[in-house]
């Protein structure tokens, strides 16, 4: 009822002129080129990182004389080997599809992957001591490097500020002593009886007194905690 309220005018557009239509069939249109917008947003980038915890022209320098970065930014320049020719190369290439360039520094998707030389900065991510999980979930928005979480546990282990804060489970306290079920059934007989029975073993005691008094339950509580006792 809303459409019934405009006036339309239907105009023929051949398949071809149609670029967006269906990418499998046929080619989309020329884009503009945003060559502009790619070097703005790669500024932006660059200035994010100085401000983080390492620089980026301090990266750049240690990527370069770094073995295993450089021949890592090699291959994200030239193409990657179908399998890594070193093991220290593994976890770099699993991650192949991902890893980028920008500006000298090696990236795996926008989080900055550090030499050794740079890897202090797990000081600064533990400034205030933080915990496991926090430290952890803020390396991950801008740094990273094979045994990246490892190395944030040791840190964590060695600091003995964050040992004394840790969220440690309660010991479960010891319970040297036995529990008893007790009540009293009666009257039969003209005699109350108190009826005890132990929690674990199930085993039970029936003492008979003249009446339900604290008195005679003391009297035979006490009685048969000792027997208990030195059995």
């Amino acid at each position: 009822m809303i459409l019934s309220g405009y006036s339309y005018k239907l105009r023929y557009k051949p398949g071809r002129d149609i670029g967006n239509a269906d990418a499998r069939s046929r080619l989309p249109l020329q884009l503009p080129s945003t060559t502009e917008e790619e070097q703005q947003e790669t500024t932006q980038f660059l200035q994010q990182l100085e401000s983080s915890p390492v620089l980026a022209r301090d990266v750049r320098r240690w990527t370069e004389q770094d073995p295993i970065l450089s021949k890592v930014q090699y291959y994200v320049h030239h193409g990657w080997p179908n399998k890594p020719l070193i093991e220290a190369l593994t976890p770099y290439w699993r991650k192949a599809s991902h890893l980028s360039i920008e500006e000298g520094c090696v990236l795996w998707g926008y989080r900055m992957i550090v030499p050794p030389q740079g890897q202090q900065v797990l000081e600064e991510l533990h400034a205030g001591h933080p915990g496991v999980a926090r430290m952890k979930g803020l390396a991950r928005m801008i740094v990273w490097w094979p045994g990246l979480d490892g190395d944030i546990e040791r840190t964590i282990q060695g600091c003995s500020s964050c040992q004394e804060t840790r969220n440690a489970p309660s010991k479960a306290s010891l319970h040297p002593w036995m529990r008893e079920h007790v009540d009293y059934a009666g009257p039969l007989l003209g005699k109350m009886f108190l009826v005890l029975i132990d929690a674990h073993s199930k085993w039970m005691e029936v003492e008979p007194v003249e009446s339900a008094t604290t008195k005679a339950t003391m009297e035979k509580l006490r009685k048969n905690f000792l027997n208990s006792g030195n059995s």
